[in-house]
């Protein structure tokens, strides 16, 4: 077939629009850096598992604004998530569906107010933005299962060890430790908490206890949770996000050093957990 191809006369691919608008997060803060996407509309799929249609990505720039340019006509749902730096704590996810986009029209959506958990922190490891960048060897240049470098155990003390100390992907049988402080006022002042796991990539079969001051909180399993290549395929930055959310009753928090523990219960060669942040707040 010789230049110009004929699809680039086809009326559909000619007919293309633009989306904007405005994203304010529910604090005040504007969603800087956010990434933005337009994908599947009224979707249950995560971004990545999305593709009946087509789908634009994006970012917001520092006061939150997006323009996603020729856009293919269509309806689609529109999506936002914390991509790190300013809006690293955030752990919620903007959706709204039904934006429609016309032939060479913006659809202007103005201003959108993106709620977030509104939780007080008591501390958080690693940047809410679906990738394993700022732990050891997170990022690192390809080399054939780095996760087995990884350690067995590991101890991370909030206030002393820096996130680097953290590792992109536990793998190996044994226990990965956070200690942490509270006061009396700390724990007389908030009856329960909420620990956010979110999960830059999960590869089968890899079984984990979560432990609260020797209490088991959860167990993640490979019967309960979808499987990625990320670990197996030697990714060292991301396989497909998941975030996961555990409330931590009245009385299992302490005033004085309390415990957090992640440990492996069973195992398979590099297969296992690929961090992007773990985080503990106060339920209100």
């Amino acid at each position: 077939m010789n230049w110009p191809y004929r699809w680039l006369d086809d009326a559909v691919y000619q007919a293309r629009g633009s989306v904007s608008g405005n994203l304010v997060l529910s604090d005040g803060r504007p969603a800087a850096g956010a990434s933005v996407f337009l994908g599947d509309n009224n979707s249950n799929l995560s971004t990545l598992d999305q593709g009946a249609h087509y789908y634009y990505a994006s970012t917001a720039d520092s006061h939150g604004h997006f323009n996603i340019k020729d856009v293919r006509s269509s309806t689609y749902g529109f999506y936002a998530w914390s991509n790190g730096r300013s809006i690293a704590d955030v752990s919620t996810t903007f959706a709204l569906n039904n934006v429609t986009v016309r032939k060479g029209r913006e659809t202007a959506l103005g201003l959108l107010s993106w709620k977030t958990q509104g939780r007080k922190p008591i501390f958080q490891i690693g940047e809410l933005d679906h990738k394993a960048l700022g732990f050891r060897n997170g990022g690192a240049p390809y080399q054939h299962g780095l996760v087995a470098n990884s350690p067995a155990n590991l101890t991370y003390t909030i206030g002393q060890s820096n996130e680097s100390d953290w590792y992109f992907g536990q793998s190996a049988l044994g226990s990965w430790t956070i200690l942490f402080d509270l006061t009396e006022t700390d724990v007389a002042a908030n009856r329960s908490a909420v620990l956010s796991l979110s999960l830059a990539g999960y590869s089968r079969a890899v079984d984990l206890n979560v432990k609260i001051n020797s209490q088991l909180l959860t167990s993640i399993t490979s019967n309960g949770l979808a499987s990625d290549p990320g670990l197996y395929r030697s990714g060292t930055t991301a396989g497909e996000w998941r975030f996961l959310e555990f409330k931590i009753g009245a009385g299992k928090l302490k005033a004085g050093t309390n415990s957090l523990v992640f440990e492996v219960t069973r195992t398979t060669i590099w297969r296992g957990f690929m961090w992007d942040s773990v985080l503990l707040e106060w339920s209100s």
